[in-house]
């Protein structure tokens, strides 16, 4: 896989074909992603239209999730360690330095909000465990576990 500023293609060195994963459109220009850890699928959320995608990269099909109109933006993508879990931060409209932390489980699709919107530059810092988070404070050095079930 690889990406230009626009695309995501994805190389098959057997054969040494090319194929599009996220293509260059329009409607696409601002988006996260990032692979499981076992590279069977890509979570990538488009910005535009407040959605996060879940591609199986085997069969090519994908759910995509309609995420919180309140937020205006969301990023920082990162698989629990099982890829059960994607942890994502998002931005509200009121204050892009405030930030909220969001959970997608990928076996149900479901969304929920670990942490409300908070002025602190708390991003993840990577999971600890399948149920841990490690999240970082921004500019201060420091860390917390945040655990969830």
């Amino acid at each position: 896989m690889y990406s230009t500023a626009d695309a995501v293609f994805k190389m098959n060195f057997d054969d040494r074909s090319m194929s599009v994963v996220i293509p260059d459109r329009e409607d696409a220009k601002d988006y996260a992603l990032d692979f499981s850890n076992h590279f069977g699928y890509l979570a990538y959320i488009v910005n535009e239209s407040l959605t996060l995608h879940l591609r199986d990269l085997n069969t090519g099909l994908e759910d995509r999730i309609v995420l919180d109109k309140a937020q205006i933006a969301y990023g920082m993508l990162s698989w629990s360690p099982d890829d059960r879990y994607i942890v994502f931060r998002g931005s509200s409209q009121d204050n892009l330095l405030d930030y909220s932390l969001w959970l997608l489980s990928v076996n149900d699709l479901s969304v929920i909000r670990l942490l409300p919107d908070d002025e602190r530059d708390l991003t993840t810092a990577g999971w600890m465990d399948n149920i841990t988070i490690r999240l970082y404070e921004a500019g201060s050095g420091n860390s917390v576990p945040l655990f969830f079930n």
